[in-house]
């Protein structure tokens, strides 16, 4: 799999690891998602960490995934996520007992097309040193520019994003895996799941509830979990994407369709309304029933203006921005 591979292979245990009954989560469709048919998303809920360090060192608290969902080409494409946030930066090693409501997008909402998912996701805390604020930084900013929503945005920074991580969550001492997991999906299940360093056989998953204000762990008296790492994840699903319209192929090819519509050139606009059918069909960002039906929808609207373009030379031609379509 991804960068995290060797790090859970020589420091992990029989680390808890379970989907919580629906009746102890926010509310949320319980499913096997169905290929070809629905978007998939995995949110990172919330994290805690405990006091494993002593003195006055200072570290950072890091998050990084890897997921690996199938693409249109026969090959995996790949996601990495890099995050510091706010306040879990620089902490003190005597203050580090607390939660974090983070809601940060690991991935989607991308085509869900079946086969594998193989998901890393793991929470470190790295000792602080001359270069690590820095380093973080650029990572994450990396991850920021490559997205986890949109395939062709993602592609070009998975090679150095995943050399960047593993210098920076190699296994010398000043580096802590605190808790993660590695596993693949071969049937994707919605849900929200809990990954904790604790013996599996210490837990009982029956007792664990997600809070729904701030999805932090407690138990059925409303207790809060304290004495263990945990991630709690969210694995959700779309019939649509609300966002389709800033997927980048299909909106640079609309904006070159928009601009031979402009110049009131048939043929160009006719060539380039092939050009955009062709995106929308073919998108590995796009499940083919939401491309038909943004082309057909762009197509009935410029089936009248290319028939003025043809007997109309001096007319102005415009077509309305891609956001305005609705597939709704």
């Amino acid at each position: 799999m991804g960068w995290l591979a060797n790090i859970f292979k020589s420091k992990t245990k029989d680390w808890f690891y379970s989907q919580l009954a629906v009746e102890n989560t926010p509310d949320i469709e319980v499913k096997i998602l169905n290929p070809n048919e629905e978007y998939l998303s995995v949110i990172l809920k919330s994290m805690r960490i405990v006091n494993v360090r002593k003195g006055l060192a200072k570290f950072y608290a890091t998050v990084h995934s890897h997921i690996e969902i199938a693409h249109l080409s026969g090959k995996s494409a790949s996601f990495n996520y890099v995050t510091t946030p706010g306040n879990l930066e620089k902490l003190d090693g005597t203050r580090i007992d607390r939660v974090v409501n983070l809601n940060r997008r690991l991935l989607g909402p991308v085509p869900y097309r079946g086969g594998d998912v193989k998901m890393e996701v793991g929470l470190f805390s790295i000792k602080e040193a001359d270069l690590a604020a820095p380093f973080i930084d650029l990572l994450s900013g990396m991850s920021s520019l490559g997205g986890v929503s949109f395939i062709s945005t993602a592609l070009p920074y998975v090679k150095p994003l995943e050399d960047g991580i593993a210098l920076l969550t190699g296994s010398g001492d000043d580096t802590i895996l605190e808790i993660g997991i590695n596993q693949e999906l071969d049937k994707v299940k919605t849900g929200y799941f809990v990954v904790m360093r604790a013996d599996k056989n210490e837990i009982d998953a029956t007792n664990l509830v997600i809070d729904k204000e701030d999805f932090r762990l407690v138990d059925k008296d409303g207790n809060a979990i304290q004495d263990y790492p945990y991630m709690v994840f969210e694995i959700s699903s779309l019939k649509n994407r609300d966002d389709w319209f800033n997927i980048p192929d299909v909106s640079a090819t609309y904006n070159r369709l928009q601009e031979e519509v402009q110049k009131g050139n048939y043929n160009d606009a006719s060539e380039a309304l092939k050009v955009f059918k062709r995106i929308v069909y073919t998108s590995p960002d796009l499940l083919l029933k939401d491309g038909k039906a943004i082309y057909e929808k762009v197509d009935t609207e410029i089936k009248d203006i290319l028939q003025a373009m043809q007997t109309s030379t001096d007319k102005k031609f415009r077509l309305k921005n891609l956001s305005e379509y609705s597939l709704q």
